[in-house]
């Protein structure tokens, strides 16, 4: 089961572009990480538990989001597929508040949209669950994720300047040495997948 291309989930997709983590998102967002454990590079199993832990906060309108993010520092451009939660209006990211400082520029491209019902269906499954659906093993066949990755990476390029490097960084199956790996540095927990660049950086 996965996310077709609807014309109320476009209408969505498409208010929510470019929107930025303010500072209550922030605090919220926060909360969920310090309450579910959240560890960073870990963005997908961050979220998918957070979405079913918080009812109150994800019913009737919480969408679990894969997505684009662009985040801002003083050396670098990072351009990042990524998983998060929507709660109306509101972003909640239990994962990007544990690398990056409030106010700290954030830019949320959100591609595809998952409810409640869909979620469900999906355990035990792959995210970004988009590239393991009929969409390609990048998503790219999918309207609104290829249109939020060229716009994050519209955006990306509008805020590179002399000094910044633009870092893009695409979420990867963890092979079983890499997981071996991260069980010793983290014991205990099992990453689906991770996002980390070309230099073997992991991000959110």
């Amino acid at each position: 089961m996965y996310s077709q291309p609807q014309d109320d989930q476009m209408g969505e997709v498409n208010d929510d572009r470019e929107r930025t983590l303010s500072v209550n998102d922030y605090a919220l967002s926060l909360m969920l990480s310090l309450h579910t454990g959240a560890r960073w590079g870990h963005c997908y199993e961050n979220a998918y538990p957070a979405f079913f832990a918080f009812p109150q906060l994800f019913e009737p309108h919480g969408r679990f989001v894969e997505g684009w993010v662009v985040i801002e520092d003083q050396d670098n451009l990072v351009l990042m597929e990524h998983g998060w939660l929507g709660s109306g209006e509101q972003i909640i990211d239990p994962t990007i508040v544990l690398g990056v400082e409030p106010g700290q520029p954030v830019y949320y491209f959100p591609g595809v949209l998952r409810a409640r019902a869909e979620l469900e269906a999906l355990e035990n499954e792959f995210f970004p669950h988009v590239r393991f659906s009929d969409y390609g093993d990048d998503g790219m066949s999918h309207p609104d994720y290829r249109a939020a990755y060229e716009a994050a990476r519209q955006k990306a390029s509008s805020l590179l300047t002399e000094g910044k490097t633009l870092v893009e960084v695409k979420a990867k199956v963890q092979t079983a040495e890499e997981e071996e790996a991260t069980k010793l540095k983290t014991p205990g927990c099992r990453i689906i997948l991770l996002s980390v660049d070309q230099g073997g950086n992991v991000y959110g």
